[in-house]
């Protein structure tokens, strides 16, 4: 986890923006609450630091991911376009 030190430039935010940027849970435990007792430490730690503002990014299609984020208050709010050692089209 990452913490932005400023507000953003286009989301009205407070001072500091948290960023969880990798976050897993082993197949065999998916679905029995482990997720969520991890993200409880997640903003236990972040409400110790003052900071209510989180960013969690999503892989598309993981539907389970997207349910428990949204259970716990996050909602879709852009999406990332990425392209991995493809060629350049369309110059």
């Amino acid at each position: 986890m990452h913490v932005h030190e400023g507000a953003d430039d286009t989301w009205p935010t407070g001072g500091r923006i948290a960023e969880l940027e990798s976050f897993a849970v082993l197949a065999p435990e998916r679905g029995r609450g482990v997720g969520t007792l991890l993200l409880d430490a997640v903003d236990g730690h972040l409400a110790d630091l003052g900071i209510g503002d989180m960013v969690v990014a999503v892989l598309v299609g993981n539907t389970a991911a997207e349910e428990l984020y949204r259970r716990r208050g996050l909602v879709p709010a852009m999406t990332k376009m990425i392209r991995l050692g493809g060629p350049v089209q369309g110059r």
